[in-house]
């Protein structure tokens, strides 16, 4: 809200999220809105002076990033590198709506991460403008032509675009652009809007059998580069530090006589001159070769920086898979992210962070369960991180609070190898690009392609949506890796329901989700902050419950092809005709609603399966033989028959004189004539 000053001029103030006071920017005041003089101040660093000024072409919003990481909106990213006089107009249109949503509009401060999604807008607002030699304001100036800019830039752009036109409705004085304000514009974004929200596309599960690939590829790549790591870190802090070391002898005569060594070659001194070694001395120097040339790595200082960061992007992706979390999440990470409480009794794999996905939309403290690979892959990317921090000069043996808020991905284009070197800021690091930073082939190699069973099992958790007609999902094409599809499969097969029947990917999956129930479900002592947060992974895993008991359920129990006995399996074939049926949707509703009320589960046992949603009270006191009696329970005979074998076998190696043997060799009779009223029962209803 604007205030008055004595003048009689109108003062803003910016509405930022600020750590301290003394470091806000500028008050806005001015008899007259208008643009403000380029030295208007628009940020200032942690000690209070400038750090951009309204006409920089980009301007540096570290200090107010809750995360404390490097960031900055620049407004000529859309264009080259040398804009032209049409694009500094467009990129000073650009600046001015930026302007209006910080200082002028009213109300609360916008989150950090939504200016930045104002900021994606304003670049293909720009974009689209350049292309069609107009300014954005004509653009924007009417119904047709924003509706023509949504159908280009996609529908994701009619939100914040909606949110842009309600504010400069809402001013009450006229900011010198024509933009279209009108209900009916702003109605019809957000009709698209909410068109787009309820696509009922959900992020695709990567199937098992790809799932377990992808898993074991980045869990092998972290292990091959770990054996290799000292080596390959040494070599790169060596290139770092000496700007001639592993250079051609070509370059290194251009950066001496840089430095004002005489290099000429029709002179005896060049003779003399004292070249270092090349790169691919250096390769053979350190081991390195083979793993170069395996990785398709230039040999050459730029394949430092491609490998390390190569190994950054793996090492976010196994983050990635082991705890749930998003993107922004993970590069958000800092060094002291998996520093755990002393006074915690149990020690728990557990990440620290920050989210900025929750009903406020600023940054909060989370936390996110993972396993031992998890941190493992955090480890890893702390060693890339201590060897560029090192180049650096950053002082990490002193334990401050400072040191631990340093980005655990730093970029590694600190290092100078590449053509424009980024330059070290001692108030922030900048965060490297990661995923978004790595060709394509590389994550081509992680996975596998597409098959029929792949396609069965998507249609199974999803029959009603068209996979084999999309595009990303023909049979025969390289399955498409995409972050957040960790996030969803994690939690659908988290729950380990005997949904996935590979064996080898049960064990993994159980080594993933040991602690999850225990923190996301019940018992965490910090779970009541995690439920409060909409978007934490914690509620994604709850609600990834119930689809996965759900479709456990349907696939092992209404869609088995086997008879089924025990207590459940017994009712089901004496009150469905279930064997070999299509489930309707109406009945796969049905048994999301029981599962989500509590009134159905479903847990793979030794035997077949348990719908009991509460905790078992029959296997604790009679071990396997409980299931037998069990209301709950769902035998199959072919189970049964390897239940049966193995008993015998344990039977065959106790002491007939033991009380163990007694004990053991009971429960193998039971087992068997309950196969023999089984063998009994088919043969009635042959």
């Amino acid at each position: 809200m604007s205030v008055i000053s004595p003048s009689g001029n109108l003062v803003y103030e910016a509405k930022i999220w600020s750590p301290n006071d003394h470091c806000a920017p500028d008050v806005y005041s001015a008899s007259v809105i208008e643009c403000p003089p380029p030295n208007f101040i628009v940020s200032r660093f942690s000690d209070g002076t400038p750090s951009s000024f309204y006409g920089d072409l980009f301007w540096d919003w570290t200090t107010y990033n809750p995360l404390g990481h490097k960031k900055t909106f620049h407004f000529t990213a859309w264009c080259e590198d040398n804009p032209t006089a049409r694009q500094l107009n467009i990129t000073s249109e650009i600046q001015w709506f930026m302007f209006l949503l910080i200082w002028i509009r009213d109300g609360k401060p916008l989150a950090f991460d939504s200016l930045f999604v104002f900021m994606t807008l304003f670049s293909s607002l720009a974009r689209y403008a350049n292309d069609r030699k107009c300014r954005v304001d004509y653009v924007l100036s009417d119904r047709d032509r924003i509706e023509a800019f949504v159908a280009h830039a996609g529908d994701r752009m009619a939100k914040p675009l909606s949110s842009l036109l309600s504010i400069v409705a809402g001013l009450d004085f006229d900011v010198g652009s024509r933009l279209d304000t009108s209900n009916p514009t702003i109605k019809r974004l957000d009709s698209i809007t909410r068109k787009y929200r309820a696509d009922p596309k959900q992020v695709a599960p990567i199937p098992a059998r790809i799932y377990f690939y992808v898993l074991t590829r980045l869990q092998d790549e972290l292990n091959t580069f770990g054996e290799l790591a000292p080596s390959f870190l040494e070599l790169t802090t060596r290139c770092a530090k000496n700007p001639l070391l592993g250079r051609s002898h070509r370059e290194q005569r251009r950066r001496m006589k840089l430095d004002g060594i005489n290099t000429d070659t029709r002179k005896s001194c060049y003779k003399k001159l004292s070249f270092h070694p090349e790169f691919h001395e250096l390769l053979d120097e350190h081991g390195l070769t083979d793993y170069f040339q395996i990785k398709r790595l230039a040999r050459d200082t730029k394949g430092l920086t491609t490998g390390l960061v190569r190994i950054q992007a793996i090492a976010a992706l196994q983050i990635h898979a082991y705890s749930g979390m998003r993107r922004s999440e993970v590069q958000s990470l800092t060094l002291s992210c998996d520093r755990e409480p002393s006074n915690r009794a149990r020690r728990r794999c557990v990440i620290s962070g920050r989210t900025s996905k929750n009903e406020s939309g600023f940054a909060k403290k989370g936390r996110w369960i993972t396993s031992k690979e998890g941190l493992d892959a955090i480890r890893m990317a702390k060693e890339i991180a201590h060897a560029i921090y090192d180049v650096l000069g950053v002082d990490l043996t002193n334990d401050s609070e400072d040191t631990r808020k340093l980005p655990l991905f730093v970029s590694a284009g600190y290092l100078g190898f590449t053509r424009q070197p980024y330059s070290a800021d001692d108030d922030a690091f900048l965060a490297g690009r990661l995923l978004s930073g790595v060709k394509s082939e590389f994550f081509e190699d992680l996975t596998l392609d597409i098959n029929e069973e792949d396609i069965q099992e998507l249609e199974f958790i999803d029959p009603h949506r068209g996979w084999r007609i999309e595009e990303n999902y023909q049979v025969g094409s390289r399955w498409s890796l995409q972050s957040h599809q960790f996030r969803r499969s994690l939690s659908l097969y988290g729950r380990r329901s005997g949904l996935i029947s590979m064996p080898s990917m049960k064990r993994q999956l159980h080594h993933i989700t040991e602690s999850l129930p225990f923190y996301y479900c019940r018992g965490s002592s910090f779970a009541r902050d995690l439920m409060d947060q909409s978007g934490h992974f914690g509620r994604e895993y709850q609600k990834g419950q119930v689809e996965s008991e759900s479709l456990a359920y349907i696939r092992h129990v209404l869609m088995s092809d086997e008879p089924l006995f025990g207590g459940h399996g017994v009712w089901l074939e004496n009150n469905t005709n279930h064997v070999g049926n299509i489930v309707s949707e109406t009945t796969r509703t049905k048994v999301f609603q029981q599962v989500e009320r509590g009134e159905l589960a479903y847990k793979e046992t030794m035997m077949g399966g348990c719908t009991e949603p509460g905790p078992c009270d029959k296997r604790a006191l009679r071990s396997t033989v409980g299931c037998l009696s069990c209301s709950r329970a769902i035998v199959k005979t072919r189970k049964l028959d390897l239940v049966i074998q193995a008993q015998a076998a344990l039977v065959q190696e106790l002491s007939d004189e033991s009380v163990e043997w007694r004990t053991e060799n009971q429960d193998l009779t039971e087992l068997r004539a309950y196969r023999e009223k089984c063998e009994a029962a088919l043969g009635d209803h042959a």
